[in-house]
């Protein structure tokens, strides 16, 4: 103490005094407090947290502790190995006040069971709760205290439900599903009955046609490449069905559930069985075509083609047909790709000239081309057409969304069809006038109709080839050249088709009477694949023709006001102008 002081008085910028020490002292006291209030603080939370993990585990303890006293008496090995065993005590489901209202072997025990699990469970629709008597409980399928968490055999399973349901279970194990896998092996790809007749479905309320749903299933297995490589299922199963007239319905009808007039359609379990599954012989097919389709013969059958896609050795009148329209199509419509280039190079060149095309200067006059008999005939052929194009092709497109979008706004694809028939109706009526029209006016007039095809329309379309290529001059036609003259006959003998086919899909109990069933699956064919030919012409052939083109540009009205310059007439129509007026070179007088 004595050095200290020493050392402190040979240094006096370090004085020592009473408030000094005792303000050091101070300071260091209450760090000492801060210190210990902190400590405590951890302390008691720790002693907290201790606390409460020792009630919570002798709350553990004393409920495993009465599971202990309940496996005195009761087995309960297999319930430490269920779904509930890990985590759910004894007392959970047999509390005293329960337990004590029932004995085990009553049927009002049972039921009292149930309301027990729909304690936890109370989000569990039941697809038997309408059941009046004999209805299956959740024990019935889920045992009380053996529900293992694994994949269960689906022979056990099926097993379950075929304690109500004896004959559906025998139909079962003697279907295809059942002898393609064992069923007491636990393999997932064996469909079940919970596969199609789901216990708990997604709400209490029915959605859908079961139909239509349990054909999604059959399609979900029979699409998956998995499935098809393991068990050798045939790969074009699901899709051959979806490109049949069954199929298509099915899918529109599975996308507008909503629709009118509904049609009932063929199913894979109306072939194939719904529990019995298994494959049909031709020859067992008959029974189940004639179900739906009582008035028509037995060999109605050969309308279906099989699971096989058309062929030389599968359907081959089927694939001969497909086979002329796809190579008829392109060739038709490049010829007349061809033919519309070298009018627009043609009259490129025409406008580099207009010297050569000019016309004498004067007031327009107009003559009458078309009839007013005519004019109505065309406009009522227009919207016809333009009815059966939109009611009609996107029922060969069910997975397009132009297709999907088309059948919706007509209201379905039930409303979609009596609609597109009304129309063919029409057609077909529309179609007997004309032709009727026609004749009568042939004998009246002692000449052969306008229209009607000639020897020279073929020199003409030859010699329209040399004008575009060697500048050979233009043919003088009459009052249609042979471009009109195509289109028109392609129109009436394209008609006439779509008509006859479209006549034996509309009756097809009738056409089995008198066809074989093959023809039923060529008009189909035919039928759609005329209309989109019909289609392609005019959008590309007509529209050229009657908008497109620059001489009419953006529209040919005469086929709506009935009248044509003289010049176009003179220009276009040279045998018809002479006919009428005279040789070329004379000019009629102007009428207003």
């Amino acid at each position: 103490m004595a050095q200290r002081v020493e050392r402190n008085l040979a240094h006096p910028e370090h004085p020592i005094s009473v408030r000094a020490c005792s303000g050091r002292a101070a300071r260091r006291i209450g760090s000492v407090k801060a210190g210990w209030a902190g400590t405590t603080r951890v302390v008691a939370l720790a002693l907290f947290a201790l606390v409460v993990c020792i009630t919570l585990d002798a709350v553990g303890q004393d409920t495993r502790a009465e599971d202990r006293y309940c496996a005195d008496c009761h087995e309960v090995d297999r319930l430490r190995i269920s779904v509930h065993g890990p985590t759910i005590p004894c007392l959970s489901c047999h509390r005293e006040d329960r337990h004590r209202d029932f004995p085990q072997d009553s049927a009002v025990a049972a039921r009292k069971r149930s309301a027990v699990c729909a304690d936890c469970h109370e989000d569990v629709h039941l697809s038997h709760r309408d059941v009046a008597e004999g209805a299956p409980l959740c024990t019935d399928c889920h045992s009380a205290h053996n529900d293992p968490p694994a994949a269960q055999a689906p022979g056990l399973l099926a097993r379950r439900c075929g304690s109500c349901h004896a004959q559906e279970l025998a139909d079962f194990e003697a279907g295809g599903h059942a002898a393609s896998i064992a069923l007491d092996s636990p393999n997932s790809d064996l469909p079940t009955c919970m596969t199609c007749h789901p216990p708990h479905p997604a709400s209490a309320e029915a959605t859908g046609d079961a139909r239509l749903a349990i054909t999604a299933l059959c399609v979900d297995c029979h699409t998956s490449d998995l499935l098809i490589r393991r068990y050798d299922l045939p790969r074009l199963a699901a899709e051959t069905y979806a490109r049949d007239f069954h199929g298509t319905t099915l899918q529109f009808q599975w996308r507008h559930p909503s629709g009118k007039n509904q049609p009932d359609v063929m199913v894979c379990s109306d072939c194939h069985g719904a529990h019995k599954v298994g494959w049909l012989d031709r020859g067992q097919l008959a029974p189940v075509c004639l179900e739906c389709h009582k008035d028509a013969d037995e060999r109605i059958v050969g309308a279906w083609l099989g699971h096989e896609p058309v062929s030389p050795r599968q359907g081959v009148a089927v694939w001969a047909v497909r086979v002329m329209y796809y190579v008829f199509i392109p060739l038709v419509l490049s010829g007349l790709l061809l033919h519309i280039l070298l009018d627009v190079r043609h009259q490129r060149q025409r406008k580099k000239h207009p010297e050569l095309h000019a016309h004498a200067a004067g007031p327009t006059v107009m003559v009458t081309r078309f009839s007013l008999l005519e004019r109505i005939e065309h406009l009522l052929s227009m919207v016809i057409f333009t009815l059966l194009v939109l009611t009609g092709l996107p029922q060969s497109y069910p997975e397009s969304s132009f297709g999907n979008w088309f059948i919706q706004l007509w209201g379905g694809i039930g409303t979609t069809r009596l609609i597109h028939r009304a129309a063919g109706v029409l057609f077909v009526t529309l179609l007997v006038l004309h032709v009727g029209r026609s004749v009568v006016g042939a004998f009246g007039k002692g000449h052969v109709p306008a229209m009607f095809p000639e020897k020279k329309d073929f020199v003409d379309a030859v010699q329209s080839l040399r004008h575009y290529l060697r500048n050979a001059p233009l043919p003088k036609v009459g009052k249609f050249d042979f471009r009109e003259k195509f289109e028109y006959w392609g129109l009436f003998l394209g008609g006439t088709l779509m008509t006859v086919t479209g006549f034996v899909l509309l009756f097809p109990e009738g056409a089995s009477q008198l066809l074989p069933g093959i023809v039923l699956a060529i008009a189909r064919v035919m039928h759609g694949l005329e209309a989109t030919f019909a289609v392609l012409v005019v959008v590309l052939w007509h529209s050229y023709g009657v908008i497109l083109r620059p001489e009419v540009f953006p529209l040919d009205k005469s086929i709506f006001t009935g009248k044509i310059s003289l010049e176009r007439l003179r220009e276009e129509h040279a045998l018809e102008y002479e006919r009428i007026f005279g040789t070329s070179e004379t000019e009629p007088d102007p009428k207003p």
